[in-house]
């Protein structure tokens, strides 16, 4: 009986072979325009349904790489069809859901597949961008780095990709070319050339590139997991720029600095981002009115690190460590536990250790310096800078295994001291939709009460965070932080298309 990799690597081979039948550059142009159309929310629903854009997204991907000129073999509307079910009958080839050693696991391979289609569009992502790195001096590290990877400083690279959204999200241009970027102020169209050259590649070079960061994919990551060309979200067109996605767009811009410097440089981006990304943390407790202490207020054992911050909210404490990583996709897409542990060791498991011996030292004590510790029930909230793909405590019981979350659980004692169900990975935008949450004046400790008690029943358990808050408006730091780039930038625009 052939293995999963083996049934997905021959559908694969068959999708493979349907490209190279027909010209690479008319299939990409087909499948750009039904993205457009898919991502478009005046569409009517029937445009996602039968052409998911992640699917697609996907299909331009291996055309890109896979793909041949074939000048006058454009596909017909059946053909391309056809390539669009062949690639969605995949998912029923790929490992089926007896082979996870969970349901949860078997789960997040959508969410890590789809959510970038399936969440509200916000640029809340975008202006936090602004607000993590736009402060940094000229001399600074990991600007530097930056600027000697793109081609441009961070303020200057912030302030034209909010044109860049403005003219193809807000405006819907399906393209434009360099000349549309002298309706810029200077000096931001002097820096037009290194900024393109940044993002943009054309057919071939995004063909060479794909063949080299993918010499050996793996199929079943290639489906499920995020796509390359997030690092490169313009295609070149005879100088003509135009998004694959503008959903992609938008992504890749929100987290450029951060995607840039982790990759120039791994040893810098972790010395530097972890405490920026802390400061950003602290800003949203503020914001919210809550009263807390930080971790230079906490007295630590040798060799113990704590967590971040310690929030009080009524007779609730709120343990919080700030992660400013992701998982790799092995970790994200594995069916098998025992994999997605030894990806984990490093981030959320140390966290929840670090949270329950934090918590054993101080709640005894009831008091931290000026701080008045709560009596009523504690929580941990990991906050991370990327989704890790799953909630609670009990989600990454789902992930690891039972008895490594009783090891875990039993080391800070019985019983312990925050239970595994009030424990909280939560990405960073639904971390600022909390906070946003009790600065409107939802009582915080009542909302933690409330997810912990909903997460506790079947019927009532969400996969993610989010889910437990619902639409909620963005900090009014962050919209403060758009306005500020866009309003002076759009009104210029504005006047320069109209003269």
């Amino acid at each position: 009986m052939s293995t999963p990799s083996e049934r997905l690597r021959n559908a694969y081979r068959r999708v493979r072979h349907q490209l190279r039948r027909h010209d690479r550059n008319h299939l990409v142009r087909i499948a750009v325009s039904l993205l457009r159309e898919s991502e478009d929310p005046a569409r009517s629903f029937t445009a996602y349904r039968d052409h998911p854009p992640w699917l697609l997204l996907l299909l331009i991907k291996w055309a890109l790489r896979e793909g041949k000129c074939r000048p006058g073999r454009s596909p017909k509307t059946a053909d391309f069809e056809s390539l669009v079910h062949m690639v969605r009958d995949m998912d029923s080839v790929s490992i089926h859901l007896p082979d996870y050693d969970s349901l949860h696991l078997a789960l997040r391979r959508y969410i890590v597949q789809q959510g970038m289609y399936q969440d509200p569009r916000s640029y809340a992502r975008f202006a936090r961008q602004h607000v993590l790195f736009n402060g940094l001096d000229d001399s600074d590290s990991l600007h530097r780095t930056f600027r000697d990877a793109s081609g441009i400083g961070i303020p200057d690279y912030i302030r034209l990709s909010t044109a860049l959204l403005w003219a193809f999200a807000e405006r819907r241009r399906t393209s434009i070319s360099t000349e549309w970027f002298s309706l810029l102020p200077p000096p931001l169209s002097g820096l037009v050339d290194p900024f393109l050259s940044d993002l943009a590649m054309t057919a071939d070079e995004a063909q060479a590139w794909l063949r080299a960061v993918e010499a050996d994919p793996s199929v079943h990551h290639e489906y499920y997991g995020d796509s390359p060309l997030k690092h490169h979200p313009l295609l070149n067109d005879a100088q003509s720029y135009l998004p694959y996605s503008v959903r992609l767009l938008e992504e890749a811009l929100a987290n450029r600095v951060y995607d840039v410097v982790r990759q120039a440089d791994p040893p810098l981006f972790m010395h530097r981002f972890g405490p920026l990304f802390e400061r950003y943390v602290e800003r949203g407790l503020a914001y919210a009115g809550l009263n807390y202490a930080c971790e230079r207020e906490m007295p630590a054992r040798h060799g113990d690190k704590t967590v971040d911050f310690i929030a009080v909210s009524g007779d609730c404490n709120l343990f919080i460590d700030a992660k400013g990583v992701e998982l790799p996709m092995a970790a994200l897409l594995s069916h098998r536990a025992d994999i997605v542990r030894g990806r984990m060791k490093a981030s959320a498991i140390k966290a929840v250790r670090q949270g329950l011996d934090t918590a054993s030292r101080l709640l005894d004590a009831g008091r931290l310096g000026g701080l008045q510790l709560g009596t009523g029930q504690s929580f941990l909230l990991v906050v991370t800078f990327r989704d890790f793909c799953m909630s609670s405590g009990r989600d990454l019981l789902r992930s690891i295994g039972q008895a490594q979350v009783d090891r875990l659980m039993a080391e800070a004692g019985t019983p312990p001291p925050i239970p595994l169900g009030n424990m909280y990975f939560v990405p960073i935008d639904d971390f600022d939709s909390l906070m946003s949450m009790t600065k409107d004046g939802h009582d915080l400790a009542r909302t933690m009460a409330r997810i912990a008690e909903h997460d506790s029943q079947p019927d009532t358990r969400k996969m993610l965070f989010r889910m437990h808050l619902g639409p909620q408006p963005a900090p009014a730091f962050l919209v403060d932080a758009f306005e500020s780039l866009g309003l002076d930038l759009e009104t210029k625009l504005i006047q320069a298309e109209a003269a």
